[in-house]
């Protein structure tokens, strides 16, 4: 381990109030509601990352596959709902004319559809929340206003103790990593991450922070990640800003 990555490792960990790392408690993942499509499944899962706390998020598998996989975590950005977001008409008709998007499908569940790409072409993928959006209430993402009262993590005590909403993002991303290396069907040396916008903030901080490794490079947001091979702990990462 160089000593230039280590230290870009904790800068990190410690920049997201996660160094040392926290004790890991077991994920105790539920997995449920399997939905069939033509050539793979779509299901629901939540784990808890913390005692209490939960992730949300679907896991979308290939079918008529054997072996082991290669496995994708795809981490959405700042759009309503989150991973469930579905575009207005006026933006589909528009993704559709500027060759953003080839169906009203794919242009209406745009952050949906790269999953369901993947799985089609081998990969186990899977899709969480951020933290206080969509299915994920418990804790707001944002004040409401710039004026509400500072409360949880905007308050100067949780500053202090280097508490953040990005750190415990940072951390469901971690314990994403791990419910997805510990499914059955992943090949633990082919794991990617890839987002965009607030998705690719989450890619280039999960990648250095869970074992020493180079910084990752931000190329564009891009399906071939899954075919990219990476250690066991560190995920091939690709992101857009």
């Amino acid at each position: 381990m160089g000593e230039a990555r280590q230290g870009i490792r904790e800068q990190i960990l410690v920049s997201q109030g996660l160094f040392p790392l926290p004790d890991k408690a077991p994920l105790a993942p539920v997995v449920f509601g399997k939905i069939d499509r033509d050539d793979y499944t779509i299901e629901r899962v939540y784990f808890a990352s913390l005692p209490g706390h939960y992730v949300v998020g679907n896991l979308y598998r290939p079918k008529n596959k054997t072996g082991k996989l290669p496995a994708v975590l795809y981490t959405h950005g700042h759009w309503k709902d989150g991973r469930l977001n579905e575009a207005s008409d006026a933006e589909v008709k528009k993704s559709i004319e500027i060759g953003a998007e080839k169906t009203p499908e794919s242009a209406k569940y745009f952050l949906q559809a790269p999953c369901a790409m993947l799985a089609r072409m081998g990969c186990v993928v899977f899709t969480y929340n951020m933290v206080g959006v969509g299915d994920s209430r418990p804790i707001i993402h944002r004040k409401s206003t710039a004026n509400s009262p500072a409360e949880g993590y905007d308050t100067a005590d949780a500053e202090l103790h280097l508490e953040s909403q990005m750190g415990l993002q940072t951390w469901n991303s971690i314990r994403s990593l791990d419910f997805v290396l510990s499914l059955p069907d992943v090949d633990a040396d082919r794991v990617a991450i890839t987002g965009a916008s607030g998705g690719g903030t989450q890619t280039m901080i999960l990648a250095p922070s869970t074992r020493a490794s180079p910084p990752p490079s931000p190329p564009s947001w891009s399906a071939r990640t899954c075919r990219a091979a990476a250690s066991a702990r560190t995920p091939r990462s690709s992101a857009s800003a």
